[in-house]
């Protein structure tokens, strides 16, 4: 289990002593600290408190405590997600709380992410809002805008992370559309990529959307396709005519 070091306001520590094998849900709810700084390895305060949002939306000091780890962990993409889950929580209440938080969290956000967080200052956000990618939020939908499509989908996503990751990160917290948007976007940039053909596919697969798989191969360049068969017999499996190009 995790040792975790309680940061108070004025900066002292406190050690909880490893032989007692506390794990997260057991020190975290003990205490009003919301600075949490793991020191091992071995345990998953971040995970904790993740399903403790997911579980208890309207616990506000466990999402502060969540952006705080991020932060303090430079957690970009998992710091975004906890950012993301408490906008969606206080609406258009709390505007102190999120300016505060925005503000803490501003080092380790992209330029999209954080533009994003601020048109939603004033109004709040909503759980279907459109907005960059969000792969580690628990209680977002999902969907992004056209506005900041341009701006967050590259070759990379955030935090130089390779989009295949990014859409894998997607799939592990349910947002299947968003996954295949990332694949979709990579592959028009980098067809040449046989591994984001093949994770495509399986989307299109287990969607059974045959008509997006369709569209989407009109649009590849079939000289720079490393996964043409892979296509074929995806497109086969779920009654599509033989692809062709407009």
């Amino acid at each position: 289990m995790k040792v975790i070091e309680v940061m108070d306001g004025a900066g002292a520590a406190s050690h909880r002593p490893r032989s007692q094998r506390l794990d997260p849900a057991s020190v975290i709810p003990e205490t009003a600290k919301l600075q949490l700084i793991p020191l091992t390895d071995d345990g998953d305060p971040a995970a904790f408190l993740a399903h403790q949002v997911a579980r208890a939306p309207n616990d506000l000091q466990s999402h502060v405590q969540r952006i705080h780890l991020h932060v303090t962990e430079a957690s970009a993409v998992e710091g975004y997600g906890a950012l993301v889950d408490l906008f969606i929580v206080l609406g258009p209440r709390g505007g102190p709380l999120r300016r505060r938080v925005l503000q803490t969290a501003r080092p380790i956000l992209d330029p999209g992410q954080y533009e994003a967080l601020v048109d939603k200052l004033e109004g709040g956000l909503h759980a279907a809002a459109a907005i960059p990618c969000a792969a580690a939020s628990m209680l977002s939908k999902g969907i992004r805008g056209g506005h900041l499509l341009v701006e967050r989908v590259t070759t990379r996503a955030a935090g130089g992370q390779d989009p295949l990751e990014a859409a894998r990160s997607c799939l592990e917290y349910g947002q299947v559309e968003q996954a295949r948007e990332l694949l979709e976007d990579a592959l028009l940039k980098e067809p040449w990529r046989a591994d984001l053909h093949m994770d495509l596919l399986e989307i299109y697969g287990a969607t059974r959307d045959g008509e997006r798989l369709a569209a989407m191969w009109r649009l590849l360049d079939a000289a720079q396709n490393p996964a043409a068969d892979a296509w074929g017999e995806t497109a086969q499996r779920l009654g599509v005519p033989a692809l062709t190009r407009q």
